[in-house]
Formats: C-alpha cells, sequence, structure tokens
C-alpha cells in the first residue's frame, strides 16, 4: 500500500464520483506516477464498493396498446465465417 498511498485522497474523490471501474482509475493514477500494480489498487476499492449506489430500475407500465417500447441497440453477428 505504500506505493498506493499517495493517490488515496485522489481514488477516493473518483469513487465519490461514481468512478468504481479499476481500470479506469489505474490508467489514470498511472499517468499521474503510480508505478504500482494494479493488484494492489483492486485490493483498496474492493472493501469500498458497498459504499457504491446500487443501481434501481423504475418499472413504468401501461395498459396494452398504450405505449411502445423499441430497443435501439445494435449487434453485428458473422454466421458461418
Amino acid at each position: 500500500m505504500k506505493k498506493l498511498q499517495p493517490y488515496m485522497n485522489w481514488i477516493d474523490q473518483r469513487l465519490r464520483e461514481h468512478v468504481w471501474n479499476a481500470e479506469v482509475i489505474y490508467q489514470e493514477i498511472a499517468q499521474q506516477g503510480y508505478t504500482g500494480c494494479r493488484t494492489r489498487l483492486r485490493k483498496y476499492i474492493q472493501p469500498k464498493r458497498s459504499l457504491r449506489p446500487s443501481k434501481q430500475t423504475v418499472r413504468y407500465e401501461t395498459q396494452p396498446g398504450e405505449q411502445l417500447q423499441h430497443d435501439w441497440g445494435e449487434v453485428d453477428a458473422v454466421i458461418a465465417g
């Protein structure tokens, strides 16, 4: 944790900003001079994950035929090579 210590306040700030991806945080602190490993960072973040706000889905229902929902996502599939 010695190498990570100078970055802990900054990491905690990023977590408060809802950046929970350890790889993103690792890249950011590496640009600032961190030379430690990703595992140490993940071990530091892991116990704090319980503080992360949960994602809640708000269900919205209407009578049949009253509303249309569409998923605008795209998927590319290669079939037979």
